[in-house]
């Protein structure tokens, strides 16, 4: 057990260290980190007196020594002549008793002899070795190392037999076939001289992920690490990477934007789909009539293969815009808007519904709206028209009102009838038209709904 030492094994983060011995002076505390000695204040602190804190936290590990170390050099009481206090007499004592202390302290951390008369280290690395002379000197890591690979003085370390029934080292590598480099290699002490030995072997590979192939004459030469989700491939006669061959990667386009063309790129398959034509604005009703809007038409599809050769290094992408809902002005209805195309550079379109008309109180029996009709595809191998919007009722009895189905595209479904009174559902998504909106008897003019946005798919393929 130490009288005035405490050794502390750090957490990560720590900063506080409880004192557990007396001392005189802050002075006579010695503080040590990873066998560094620390200064007072640039380095720790004495927030209490029996507590070390470090300015900066230690970290996980760090082994962290209070030590005291009373002065040797001076006494703390220089007795004079006069008058002699209990005070002045603890004082001295208890200087004296400190340094007893602390020698024996240091005594009890030096190596030391067990109790077989053999020089016990108790597991604890030994440093700072010279460099030994006689045969029963102790010698470092790096010496036994540095001899182990190359003998005494650079020769080859002597074996018994090597398993080829030479006895040393050179004459087993000849045995084994080594030839000149490999017993260079294994006589080298560096990594630079080893490199310096297979230089003839040319060292290619100059980037992680490099792979060594035979060239020309069967001379190495380096193949670079390709893309991300590449693999070597042979043509038959040369490694390169490449994807494999089918389905890569698809983008997804729901707004406008620019495609770019990958490296290694076989062909595409486009899908285009037009935005959905919305449903128009109703008329003012009575209290003898009833009002119902047509939905507007679904967004045509198209649909190309298009073989790399045949793309730009980018191609631009529209996305068909929503056709816009139908309003009102004053007591009238306003028609719908027509959805947007959708595009794929120049190679196919996909065309947008056509928005409904307004739904006008006209006072009939009953009066039929139409729907917008769908919108078409073109340029592609398959071209699909969107469905077209349902036609709308109006009556001027006390039948109610319908109002018509939104048109489907080849990405949505078709918008739901209306009954009462209702707005309509706005279209559903890709490219569906809105269903049409219906008023009841005596109902103000009312809005129509927005049909849904247009979509492009790239499908690409290696």
């Amino acid at each position: 057990m130490a009288f005035a030492r405490d050794v502390y094994t750090a957490t990560g983060g720590q900063t506080d260290f409880t004192i557990t011995f007396p001392y005189q002076a802050e002075e006579d505390v010695l503080v040590s980190q990873n066998g560094s000695t620390l200064t007072q204040t640039t380095d720790y602190t004495f927030p209490d007196a029996t507590t070390i804190r470090l300015v900066t936290g230690a970290t996980n590990g760090d082994t962290v020594v209070l030590q005291r170390s009373t002065s040797q050099s001076s006494r703390d009481v220089d007795f004079t002549a006069g008058t002699l206090t209990e005070a002045d007499l603890d004082n001295s004592a208890i200087q004296m008793f400190y340094m007893a202390q602390e020698s024996i302290d240091i005594a009890n951390i030096k190596l030391g002899k067990a109790s077989d008369e053999i020089w016990d280290a108790e597991s604890i690395r030994i440093k700072n070795l010279g460099t030994p002379t006689a045969s029963t000197d102790a010698v470092t890591k790096s010496y036994v190392d540095t001899l182990a690979i190359s003998g005494t003085a650079g020769t080859p370390v002597a074996i018994a037999d090597g398993g080829t029934g030479a006895s040393t080292a050179s004459a087993a590598l000849d045995n084994l076939g080594a030839g000149t480099v490999g017993k260079a290699v294994f006589q080298d002490t560096t990594a630079a001289a080893v490199r310096t030995e297979i230089s003839a072997q040319e060292d290619v590979i100059t980037t992680q992920g490099d792979i060594v192939q035979g060239g020309v004459g069967g001379a190495a030469e380096r193949l670079a690490v390709g893309a991300s989700g590449t693999v070597p491939q042979s043509d038959g006669t040369n490694l390169a990477f490449a994807y494999l061959p089918g389905f890569q990667a698809v983008q997804i386009f729901t707004a406008s934007g620019t495609w770019t063309k990958p490296t290694g790129l076989k062909r595409v398959i486009v899908e285009v789909v037009g935005g959905g034509g919305g449903s128009g604005g109703r008329d003012a009703s009575t209290a003898s009539t009833t009002v119902g809007a047509g939905g507007g038409g679904g967004g045509g599809y198209s649909m190309k293969v298009i073989e790399a050769a045949s793309l730009g290094a980018t191609e631009t992408v529209t996305i068909g815009a929503a056709g816009t809902a139908g309003s009102t002005s004053g007591s009238a209805g306003t028609d719908a808007g027509d959805g947007g195309d959708t595009t794929f550079g120049a190679h196919c379109t996909g065309g947008g519904g056509s928005g409904s008309e307004r739904a006008q109180d006209l006072g009939s029996e009953r009066t039929g709206y139409q729907g917008g009709a769908g919108g078409t595809g073109s340029g592609g191998d398959l071209n699909i028209p969107g469905g077209a919007g349902e036609i709308g009722l109006s009556f001027n009895s006390g039948n109610s009102p319908m109002g018509g189905k939104g048109g489907a595209s080849r990405f949505s479904g078709s918008g739901r009838n209306s009954a009462s009174t209702s707005v309509g559902e706005a279209g559903q998504l890709y490219g569906g038209g809105a269903s049409g909106g219906c008023s009841a008897n005596s109902q103000s003019a009312g809005n129509g709904s927005a049909g849904a946005a247009g979509l492009c798919i790239v499908w690409e393929f290696y």
